[in-house]
């Protein structure tokens, strides 16, 4: 390899210097803002946060679901009293609190049951603790038992009714599914169901805590669901632990309860 040595004046060589630190803290003070490619810039850290207060005395939300993004429609659930009009707490909550983008609206649901005569009555889903979604017209709602409502009537259908289903279970709070043909719901002391081909079964799952909530993804290229759940004694101490339950139900124990109930990632 050949090096060609070049002559150059003292003074240029101190000028060219010069030029290129000028330029280099120029670039580091206004720097050059790459062209937008569209869209949302999913690299910002600007977040701002807006918080919404739903209801009045004794009011709770248990949990939400997000239909879409844009436009933003969310619906949460639990029981939401207002005040009428001579200012009184109103006795009958609201079941479903939906965000349409601009405004909260409240919504009350009902269900049809029998007494244990046989009577048919209509009472109000007022414990409302899960909610699942896949559009606007097919939602799945844990309120000790499951029911499903198409996002219009104010009567949604039971599902799985806990005091009729075989193999009686205590009640399930929260449900996650890949489809509305395949879904988890998940409750009090290990309650564990799955829903497929149309027919709820039980899972045994040896479990005796509560579990407090359900979350899973589905690998699109394999196929392969997997359904996370969260068990805990929250509040008279224990464990915390971690269920697979599609894969043979194994446990990671993740601590020590504390007063806080552990939830999980919505989705």
């Amino acid at each position: 390899m050949k090096y060609v040595k070049i002559n150059m004046p003292k003074n240029i060589l101190i000028i060219i210097l010069i030029a290129v630190v000028i330029l280099g803290f120029d670039c580091k003070k206004n720097p050059v803002t790459p062209p937008s490619q569209g869209g949302v810039d999913t690299t910002s850290h600007n977040w701002v946060f807006t918080i919404d207060t739903l209801g009045d005395g004794g009011s709770t939300l248990n949990d939400v679901t997000i239909i879409s993004t844009d436009p933003l429609e969310v619906y949460a659930v639990g029981y939401i009293y207002s005040k009428d009009s001579s200012g009184n707490i109103n006795q009958q909550p609201f079941s479903i609190a939906q965000w349409n983008g601009n405004t909260w609206l409240l919504k009350r649901l009902y269900y049809k049951d029998k007494d244990y005569q046989g009577n048919p009555f209509i009472a109000i889903l007022s414990l409302t603790k899960g909610i699942l979604a896949f559009n606007n017209n097919d939602f799945w709602l844990a309120d000790g038992s499951v029911f499903r409502w198409n996002g219009s009537d104010s009567i949604a259908g039971f599902s799985y009714d806990i005091l009729t289903s075989s193999g009686l279970l205590p009640g399930i709070l929260k449900i996650w599914g890949s489809s509305s043909f395949d879904l988890y719901g998940i409750g009090y002391s290990g309650s564990i169901i799955h829903y497929t081909n149309g027919i709820w079964q039980k899972i045994a799952s040896g479990i005796t805590d509560d579990m407090q909530d359900v979350w899973g993804y589905k690998n699109k290229t394999t196929g392969q669901t997997t359904v996370l759940s969260i068990s805990s004694t929250v509040f008279y101490g224990g464990t915390e632990n971690l269920i697979s339950i599609t894969t043979g139900l194994q446990q990671m124990t993740l601590g020590t309860a504390t007063n806080d109930i552990i939830s999980a990632p919505l989705g």
